[in-house]
């Protein structure tokens, strides 16, 4: 293909895309960054070099394609791996110091350090800037690069003789206009890089990491890069080894034998265990050149992987660097099995036995348990475990319940090699290889060992289906296997009750219950009836026919009840109550009475399912027969069922009619006054009487209040109810509440309550109807906030069930998880309510929106997480921000959020000018140039008109709640 350099300017990301599917050839890239840089440095009007022969000149230039220009350079630099052998080949010394000081120019402003005076290099500290690796990577490079182009210059060769005159028309050649002086900088800079080299070297520091292709796709409109990121490991001995080969060619160059020698055998030594060494930055014909005249011999071919292995292991004890050689050997085997499982068992063993010999541990299969092991040697049992296991999988071989559990008590070491293993078989296995890494990758998000956000999992995500690791739900229609009967009485027994167990038909549990005999109800402890059939209904004493087999039945039904069968439920009473209409028995009337009630019970709870089902609750209606059936039922007082009941009221509460609600006759009872106490608020509510609201809030206050104190959960007398079922059962009552307002009175009526037992101001719950509620009554000093946060909890968290799209109960529970300092829960709340209000941040955020109390909430919730650029962005929602708080957020260096980046979201010109104050203090160039750049968009200028600033207020708002919205909300599965 026939690539132009002007199509990569208009289109930068062209390049990658081309680079990462392969579809641009060697060939092509060394034309384009020759095109690119011929045509960079003709558009340098001043050079690149400075009047000081010690320092790196950066010309910044005003056109806009210039840096665009750099950074794709830069990319094709990263291509090749930023091999020097194969750059110096490719271009010319100018051309490639310019790249070179570009890459050293792209580095993040550090304070108190200035690359462009090479003279402080020397004086720089390595260990600093080993991590992220950049930095000190374009040192290096800089520095080796001088060097070679040193011998270069010295050694005589016949130049082309060309004129530099420039002509006008005619295109002139960047290598022959600047070769002279980039020959002279070489010289200059010379004694420079040999102490720098030298001490690069002799720190044994190397680059935690280098630039990636990817790395410049968001620096293309800069000449510093802010910071650094799509970063790719790099070795430490690669960069040693290739600095002490540049420092031994030069040294034997210069006629300094001793110090040459001492270099070229720190190559050895840094070369010898490296399994990808770029071999194009050496000479090898020169390198045995030097060696004969130094007396030196190459090493000899290396040792094969099991050998060294079992050396490592043997000096263990001697060399410090064994452990690390153990686990070089065992990486470099790793697709080609030289080392045997028996060589890797035995090693395991063995350090297991002379590094930690408590004698508490026992054995496993001949094999010594998991042991708790002290200082360097613990990463290297866990490394063996893991190469052991990694092995084992690639051999086809399962995971057993000890790879298992060694998994999953890896720590971060031993995921981090496990995901150096894992990546470098998909990178360079076999096709099987990487169906078993991918087998693997499930087997570990299976057993948690990764959790499923995991980067691992994620790089794996076109490959490995999440979905196929749901677990199916256990099918309950189970059929038993039997046992043989030879003829015996007790084994035909218990394959009758082990059918009775399993199965839900009537006419089989007749049957079996019948062969059994009198102990058939007896045959499960788990079986039993619901409460309101035991005592009067049905007990022992009764002289029932048949008394097994309905108790049976009756508890076949309570468990259908409990798995939501509610149809095979349904059958069971269906055929109980023909056959007990049947018999003529007078002992079991109550019964017979008492079960079309439990039917129709079913029937209301299959029909919430169903309500529940639909996305609107509050607006869907139960069909006219249950409702009518409903009136009925409470007409007739009713109260054997107590379930029943409390489905009844709820059934009636539902429609919102409060008028007809209140011409009903109720039964009595705690639920039904309730229930009467509510309609009558609601009413008065609607026509605005403010004195009946009074009364008939302090009427439900002081209903729910008993439950609420301690007193009122201690029984007093014999004869009087349990207090704590009646707590459950006003509990569950509220919790089926489904008509949305009056959810909404009953959240408020709780949180008031909560209010009250905190007495917290700061972390009161906001709710629709705070103010009716009698708040000041003495009796509110004995309620406790733990009863009250038992009781609200349940019931917040089926209305966000039934209401998911309710703001209002989504604040409340948002206030409810501050109160209890959950911060990140309570943003992600506050967050998902706004959003609710504002179609996913479609619609402008007013102050009606997010009054003042939430914002400063969710201000707290940031600095509480530690996120104070975020809480500096979220006070420009307040009517008056606190200027004194946010300036003393953005004086404080540590936050956990984006930071700078964050600053296009502010709009307040105040916050703006003292950021850019602050960092002009700090001496923080790229800083205040980034705070500069956003004081100076056109839309947030003082002067315009108020709608202008308000647009733009509210564009701001959006992009940053959207992107709270990306961070806190959970991804989808």
């Amino acid at each position: 293909m026939s690539v132009h350099w002007f199509d990569y300017i208009l289109n930068p990301e062209l390049l990658v895309q081309q680079l990462d599917e392969g579809t641009i050839s060697n060939e092509d890239q060394h034309f384009l960054m020759k095109e690119l840089l011929i045509n960079l440095l003709n558009s340098q009007n001043q050079g690149f070099f400075s009047d000081t022969p010690y320092e790196l000149w950066f010309c910044e230039t005003k056109e806009k394609k210039v840096p665009v220009m750099r950074g794709l350079c830069l990319q094709l630099a990263a291509s090749m791996d930023w091999k020097l052998g194969t750059l110096e080949k490719l271009l010319p010394p100018p051309l490639l110091l310019y790249v070179l000081q570009c890459y050293i120019q792209m580095q993040p402003l550090l304070p108190g350090m200035d690359l462009s005076k090479v003279g402080t290099h020397t004086q720089l500290n390595i260990a600093e800037l080993k991590d992220p690796g950049p930095c000190l990577h374009s040192l290096i490079m800089f520095h080796r690069w001088v060097l070679r182009s040193y011998m270069q210059c010295r050694t005589p060769q016949r130049i082309d003789r060309a004129s530099n005159v420039m002509v006008p028309g005619v295109k002139r050649d960047p290598a022959l206009i600047y070769r002279d002086q980039t020959n002279n900088f070489v010289m200059a800079m010379y004694p420079t890089s040999v102490r720098f080299l030298q001490l690069v070297l002799s720190s044994g520091i190397g680059p935690a990491a280098v630039p990636s292709t990817r790395t410049f796709n968001s620096l293309m409109q800069r000449f510093t890069a802010t910071e650094w990121v799509n970063l790719k490991p790099c070795e430490t001995d690669s960069v040693l080894s290739l600095i002490a080969y540049d420092l031994g060619s030069l040294f034997f160059f210069n006629e300094e034998y001793v110090e040459s020698t001492e270099c070229f055998n720190l190559y050895f030594k840094y070369s010898s265990n490296l399994s990808n060494f770029p071999l194009s930055d050496i000479n090898q014909e020169k390198l045995n050149g030097y060696l004969l005249c130094l007396g030196l011999s190459a090493p000899t071919q290396n040792k094969p992987h099991n050998i060294l292995f079992i050396e490592s292991v043997q000096k263990l004890d001697e060399s410090p660097e064994a452990a690390d050689q153990i686990l070089k050997s065992l990486d470099a085997d790793t697709l080609h099995f030289n080392i045997s499982e028996v060589e890797l068992d035995s090693a395991e063993l063995e350090i297991l036995r002379r590094y930690d010999t408590s004698s508490q541990y026992g054995t496993r299969n001949g094999r010594p348990e998991e042991r708790p092991i002290t200082g360097d040697k613990s990463n290297l049992v866990t490394g063996l475990q893991i190469y052991s296991l990694v092995r084992r999988i690639l051999k086809g071989l399962p995971l057993t319940g000890r790879n298992i559990e060694q998994l999953q008590n890896l720590g971060a070491p031993g995921l981090l090699i496990l995901q150096q293993q894992i990546l470098k078989i998909q990178c360079h296995g076999t096709s099987r290889d990487k169906r078993l890494i991918k087998n693997l990758i499930q087997r570990l998000v299976f057993f948690n060992v990764l959790p499923v956000n995991h980067t691992l999992v994620a790089s794996f995500k076109d490959q490995v289906s999440l979905s196929c690791l749901e677990v199916d739900p256990i099918s309950l229609k189970t059929n038993p296997s039997l046992s043989e009967t030879f003829n015996l009485k007790k084994i035909c027994k218990y394959n009758a009750a082990v059918q009775l167990l399993a199965t839900f038909q009537v006419p089989m549990l007749s049957g079996l219950a019948a062969n059994i005999g009198p102990s058939a109800s007896q045959i499960s402890q788990r079986w039993h009836m619901e409460d309101h059939y035991s005592g009067k209904i049905i007990n022992r004493s009764m002289n029932i026919k048949n008394l097994d087999e309905i108790i049976i039945m009756l508890s076949k039904v309570n468990q259908l009840k409990k798995m939501g069968r509610w149809d095979e439920a349904t059958n069971i009473l269906t055929q109980l109550i023909s056959s007990l209409t049947t018999s003529m028995d007078k002992s079991i009337q109550n019964l017979t009475n008492i079960l079309p009630s439990e039917k129709f019970c079913i029937n209301i709870l299959k029909e919430n399912e169903k309500l529940e089902a639909g996305d609107f609750v509050g607006y869907q209606e139960y069909s006219p027969e249950i409702q009518a059936q409903a009136h009925t039922t409470l007409a007739r007082g009713d109260n054997d069922i107590n379930l029943l009941q409390e489905l009844c009221l709820n059934i009636l509460l539902h429609s919102g009619d409060w008028e007809s609600i209140s011409q009903s006759q109720l039964p009595n009872g705690p639920l039904a006054a309730m229930t009467r106490d509510m309609n009558a608020l609601m009413l008065n509510i609607k026509s605005n009487n403010a004195i009946l609201m009074k009364k008939f809030a302090r009427d439900v206050w002081e209903s729910v209040l008993p439950f609420m104190t301690p007193s009122g959960n201690k029984r007093k007398d014999m004869g009087q109810n349990d207090p704590m079922k009646e707590r459950n059962q006003m509990q569950r009552f509220l919790e089926r509440v489904s008509n949305l307002e009056l959810a909404l009175l009953v959240l408020s009526l709780l949180s008031s309550l909560y209010n009250v037992a905190k007495d917290d101001p700061s972390t009161e719950l906001v709710s629709v109807y705070a103010t009716l509620w009698p708040t000041g009554l003495s009796a509110n000093t004995a309620i406790q906030v733990g009863l009250v946060e038992s009781f609200l909890q349940p019931i917040l968290h089926s209305y966000i069930r039934k209401f998911p799209k309710d703001s209002h109960i989504i604040l409340t529970y948002a206030d409810l998880n501050f109160a209890n300092s959950n911060y990140r829960s309570a943003l992600a709340l506050y967050v998902e309510a706004v959003a609710i209000k504002t179609d996913f941040f479609d619609h402008p955020i007013e102050q009606g929106i997010l009054p003042d109390a939430y914002v400063n909430r969710m201000i707290r919730c940031c600095s509480e997480m530690g996120r104070l650029t975020q809480a500096v962005v979220l006070s420009q929602f307040c009517l008056e921000p606190n200027y004194a708080q946010v300036f003393k957020y953005l004086e404080d260096r540590e936050t956990a959020d984006a930071a700078d980046a964050l600053f296009s979201c502010i709009w307040d010109m105040s916050i703006l000018e003292f950021s850019m104050s602050l960092h002009t203090r700090r001496g923080e160039v790229a800083r205040r140039r980034h705070v500069l750049s956003c004081i100076m968009q056109l839309e947030l200028n003082t002067n315009n008109e108020i709608e202008i600033k308000r647009a733009a207020a509210n564009i701001r708002k959006s992009i940053f709640f959207r992107s709270l919205a990306a961070q806190l909300f959970p991804i989808p599965a």
